[in-house]
Order: structure tokens, then C-alpha cells, then sequence
């Protein structure tokens, strides 16, 4: 009966985010906290994290917070780091290119390992190689591999 019928809950949970992002489907969501403080300061929101092909996107009920294009993601790991109440628990790590050098953005997410994989299989995807229909392993795209711009230098006068 459950796969008939959906609970309130569900039906709920589906209505906070939309299924097509500008006419990208996601690949996957998955409900997260992110820390939009500073260390000293941490600032958690919860929210949806979103993983469409080519970006990462975190919406906290309608509104979206903050997009990451797959081109800007330079690594991801699991770090142990305080959370909240001074608790220190498993969280990722996403480094990004930021027009000041790099940035990390740290999330709170149930399952970390899966989407570590995911994350670096988007890294390498986007690095130049494809992963195949089936799951298979990745395979190296024919033709040069696409450059990387670097980060801009701050000017100081």
C-alpha cells in the first residue's frame, strides 16, 4: 500500500523543490545543512542540496542560497568539524574556485561517502573524462582537455 499511496510527509517534502532547475533535471536531493558562518562563527542552514549534471545548488525552501558550477568544484572530502553545540561530527568539504583563490564550503549530510563519490566522479567528468551509460568506469573524452581559468589576482593599489 505504501508505494500507492504517498504520505502527507512525502507529498510535502517533493513540493520544496522544483524537479527541473533552469531546464536541468537534478540528479539528485538530499536534505543537508550547510555553515554559511565563518569558523570562529558558524551560521548552520538547513535546506536541499542538489546535484544537477553540470552544478551543485542549495535551496532552503524555495529560496536558493547558492550555486556551484561542476567547473568550480576543485575537491571534496570528508572532514571530522565542530557542528552545533561544539559537537564534532563527519561533515564534506567542497573546495571551489573563487575569484580570490579557493573557498570551502562545508556541509552536514546523512550519507557523506556516497556523495563524496559522486562529487569527484563530476570532478573527473568535468577534467575530461565521461563515465559510460552503464556505470562503467571513466573514459578519457576524445580531443584536448578543456582548460581551467585560473582565479583572478585581487588588485591593491
Amino acid at each position: 500500500m505504501r508505494g500507492i499511496l504517498k504520505s502527507a510527509l512525502e507529498r510535502h517534502r517533493e513540493s520544496l523543490g522544483p524537479p527541473v532547475i533552469d531546464g536541468e533535471r537534478y540528479t539528485r536531493r538530499e536534505q543537508a545543512s550547510w555553515d554559511g558562518g565563518n569558523k570562529m562563527f558558524p551560521s548552520w542552514k538547513p535546506g536541499y542540496l542538489y546535484q544537477a549534471p553540470t552544478r551543485l545548488l542549495f535551496y532552503q525552501g524555495p529560496n536558493k542560497l547558492w550555486e556551484l558550477p561542476a567547473e568550480a568544484v576543485l575537491g571534496v572530502e570528508i572532514v571530522e568539524r565542530r557542528w552545533i553545540s561544539k559537537k564534532t561530527c563527519p561533515q564534506l568539504a567542497v573546495r571551489r574556485a573563487t575569484a580570490h583563490g579557493e573557498s570551502t564550503i562545508h556541509l552536514r549530510i546523512d550519507d557523506l561517502e556516497s556523495w563524496r563519490d559522486r562529487l569527484q566522479a563530476l570532478i573527473r567528468t568535468v577534467d575530461g573524462a565521461e563515465a559510460e551509460p552503464g556505470g562503467g568506469e571513466l573514459q578519457p573524452k576524445p580531443g584536448p582537455r578543456p582548460a581551467r581559468t585560473p582565479p583572478r589576482k585581487r588588485l591593491t593599489t
